[in-house]
C-alpha cells in the first residue's frame, strides 16, 4: 500500500479536504477534544457512471476527478461555456492528474461519451466475469465455472411454511474467495446470478434495445427455463408476445409449485404465499384437502382477506418479497 505524505497533497478548499495527484487517497483533519487528528473518507464508486467520489457531512458528494482537476491541473476555461472533466483514456476510475482535462460538453461529446461508458462498463463487467472464472457456452447455453457446469434453478425453500417456492427468474449460483483482514483465513463462499442477465452481458440475447423504450428478454418458444441459442431475444415489454411470454412463465411456475408441495392451498396459505389473492387458484385435486373447505366458504374467506387488505390489518407480503428482503 502506498504511503502518502502531507505536504505531497493538495489541499481542496470547497470541502477543506487533502487529495494526492492520483486521486487514490484522501484525508481530512477533524479536532477531536482539542487534539488535531486525520482520518481518510472512503472512496465509493458510483455504480452508474462509475466515477469515483466522497461523501462528507457537511458537503455532501464530492467527485474525485473534479477534486483532483481542481487541485493538479489547468483552471476550467472561463469563456462561458459549458466544460466536464474528461478522462483521456476513458477509464472512469482512473483520477490520475495527467489522465484529466476540461473539455466542453458539446452534443458530439456527450454522444461520445455516453458510448464509451457502455464499452468501459461492459468491458468491466466482463473481467468480473473473468475474475471469477465464469464463462458461457454458447452453443448449449449453459453457464460454467472453472469448467465445471453451475446448476440453473429456480426454487426457493421456505422452512417455516414448509413449501418449495418457485420463479420466473432461474438462477445459479457461483463461489469466490473472502480472505479475512484480521485473520488473514480464506474461505470460499456463494453467491448467485440471474441466468437471463448473464447471458445478456455476454452478448447472446439478440436485437438491439438501445432502440427500445423498455427493453426486456423474451424467450421465444416461452420457456423461461431454455437458454439455447437464439431463443433470447430483446423486445418491448409492451410487446404482446412478452405479455403471452410472462403468462405461460406464471403457469409454468405454479405448476411446479403444485408438483413440488403436493397440497392444496387455502386462499389463506395462497396469500401469505404470494402476495395476493385475486389471482387464486383452487387446488382442489391435491391431497390433505378439508372437505370442509366448500365453494361458499373459500369465496367468504377471500373476501375477508381482500377486506382486511382494504382496511391494511393484514400486510401483502409474499415468499418473493422476504426472499427479496434477504437478497438486499
Amino acid at each position: 500500500m502506498a504511503y502518502y505524505r502531507r505536504e505531497d497533497l493538495r489541499k481542496y478548499w470547497a470541502n477543506y479536504t487533502f487529495i494526492s495527484s492520483d486521486g487514490l487517497h484522501v484525508e481530512r483533519d477533524y479536532k477531536d477534544n482539542g487534539t488535531l487528528k486525520t482520518y481518510e473518507p472512503t472512496i465509493y464508486q458510483d455504480s452508474n457512471t462509475k466515477r469515483r467520489y466522497i461523501t462528507i457531512k457537511k458537503y455532501g458528494t464530492a467527485y474525485i476527478d473534479e477534486m483532483v482537476i481542481a487541485c493538479y491541473c489547468a483552471p476550467k476555461p472561463n469563456d462561458g461555456k459549458r466544460y466536464v472533466v474528461h478522462h483521456k483514456d476513458w477509464n472512469f476510475g482512473n483520477d490520475h492528474k495527467n489522465n484529466l482535462e476540461w473539455v466542453e460538453e458539446t452534443p458530439e461529446y456527450t454522444a461520445e461519451r455516453a458510448e464509451k461508458m457502455k464499452e468501459y462498463l461492459r468491458a468491466k463487467r466482463l473481467q468480473w466475469y473473468k475474475d471469477r472464472k465464469i464463462t458461457v457456452d454458447e452453443k448449449k447455453g449453459i453457464i460454467k465455472q472453472g469448467g465445471v457446469v453451475l446448476p440453473v434453478y429456480n426454487s426457493i425453500s421456505d422452512s417455516d411454511l414448509g413449501y418449495l417456492f418457485h420463479t420466473t427468474t432461474p438462477k445459479v449460483d457461483y463461489s469466490y474467495k473472502v480472505k479475512y483482514a484480521n485473520s488473514g483465513q480464506i474461505r470460499y463462499e456463494s453467491s448467485s446470478l440471474e441466468v437471463d442477465k448473464v447471458m445478456a452481458d455476454f452478448g447472446l440475447v439478440y436485437g438491439n434495445k438501445e432502440n427500445l423504450k423498455e427493453p426486456v428478454i423474451l424467450h421465444v418458444n416461452h420457456d423461461f427455463l431454455d437458454f439455447t441459442p437464439y431463443n433470447l431475444i430483446w423486445c418491448e415489454k409492451s410487446d404482446p408476445d412478452y405479455a403471452a411470454y410472462q403468462k405461460k412463465a406464471l403457469e409454468d411456475k405454479l405448476a411446479q409449485d403444485k408438483v413440488s408441495n403436493g397440497r392444496w392451498l387455502s386462499p389463506s396459505e395462497w396469500n401469505v404465499l404470494y402476495g395476493g389473492i385475486d389471482d387464486y387458484q383452487d387446488w382442489s385435486d391435491m391431497k390433505g384437502k378439508d372437505p370442509s373447505w366448500t365453494p361458499e366458504r373459500i369465496a367468504q374467506e377471500i373476501d375477508e382477506i381482500k377486506k382486511r387488505k382494504k382496511e391494511n390489518t393484514i400486510p401483502a407480503t409474499s415468499i418473493m418479497d422476504i426472499n427479496k428482503n434477504q437478497e438486499r
